[in-house]
Formats: structure tokens, C-alpha cells, sequence
């Protein structure tokens, strides 16, 4: 009986640990890191937008809550970016962050998440001194960034970035 009992413990505890790992990862909304000198007064940095136009995984207020309250406790603007890329959708932003943007369409083929005009809006604006912080993981979003990330000299192989060393080879990323 006392092996049944355990038998059925076991057995439930594994139970529990495979649900709770298949469940989709949740921001942690009360997480509030400590900023002892925050780099700008209140409100009152630079206007960072987070992508919120290219079915992105991380949103402001969603799985990207903890890093949007970090930049506000420093003093940055957070602002969401809901419409496609453009110079004047670009204009009052310092700085871009697209984290998990994914193409609305689905299947084999490889499609981009950003349109060539967007791609080109983005260019020039960060030629113009804006400031992009690309997040692309795994397929699909590594895929769905690949053609923004080749605009700016990069590319993705199974979502690893790689920069060019030799004619038409690539290896990773060094500072230099």
C-alpha cells in the first residue's frame, strides 16, 4: 500500500511539472529592480518604443513588463510602436527595440516580418543616429527578422546571429 501511495505521489508530481512547464512563459508584473541613480530624472530620458506592429511575442505590457519598468526606474520615455515603420513613425524615438516580430503569414516558405519600405525606413533612420536593439530567438522569429537583420550586415542561422568574415562565409559576432 505505502508503494502505491508513493506509486501515485510520483506520478502526480510529474504530472504537475510537465503542465507547468508547457504553459507559455508570463511577465512578472511586480518585479521592481532597485536603480539607486537612475541616468535621467523621471520620465524625462530618451523615448524608446518597443515593437508592438509585427505580431510580437514581447509587448510593452506584456512579456516585456520587467525590462519596460527597468528603463522607466532609469528615467527612459517607454512608448508602445503599433503602426508599420516609417520616418515619421521613427521620428521622436531614440531608441527601437523589436523583440520576436513574426510575419503574419504562416507556411514553408520564409517570409519577412517587415516590408522592404520598412526595412529601408529603419536603415536610415538608425544612419541618422537612431539606436535598434534586435531580439530575434528560434524560427519562426529568427526567419521573420532575417531580411532586417541582412539590411544592417547580419544574418541568422537557426536564430544565432553571424556577421560576415570572408567572401560569402560567416562566423559569429566579435568585438573589436
Amino acid at each position: 500500500m505505502k508503494l502505491a501511495l508513493q506509486t501515485c505521489f510520483l506520478l502526480v508530481l510529474a504530472i504537475y511539472l510537465a503542465s507547468a512547464q508547457a504553459q507559455a512563459p508570463v511577465a512578472d508584473l511586480d518585479y521592481a529592480p532597485p536603480i539607486p541613480n537612475p541616468a535621467y530624472t523621471h520620465n524625462s530620458g530618451p523615448v524608446v518604443r518597443i515593437d508592438e506592429a509585427h505580431h510580437n511575442y514581447h509587448t510593452l505590457d506584456g512579456r516585456y513588463a520587467a525590462f519596460a519598468e527597468l528603463l522607466r526606474r532609469d528615467g527612459f520615455r517607454l512608448e508602445p510602436s503599433k503602426s508599420e515603420f516609417s520616418a515619421a513613425t521613427l521620428a521622436d524615438a531614440s531608441i527601437m527595440v523589436i523583440a520576436n516580430a513574426e510575419a503574419a503569414q504562416s507556411g514553408k516558405e520564409l517570409a519577412s516580418a517587415f516590408t522592404i519600405s520598412e526595412i529601408a525606413a529603419i536603415r536610415q533612420w538608425v544612419e541618422q543616429g537612431g539606436a535598434l536593439l534586435i531580439i530575434a530567438d528560434h524560427p519562426p522569429f529568427s526567419d521573420s527578422a532575417a531580411a532586417l537583420a541582412q539590411a544592417f550586415g547580419f544574418e541568422f542561422e537557426g536564430g544565432v546571429a553571424l556577421t560576415p568574415t570572408a567572401a560569402g562565409q560567416f562566423g559569429p559576432i566579435r568585438r573589436v
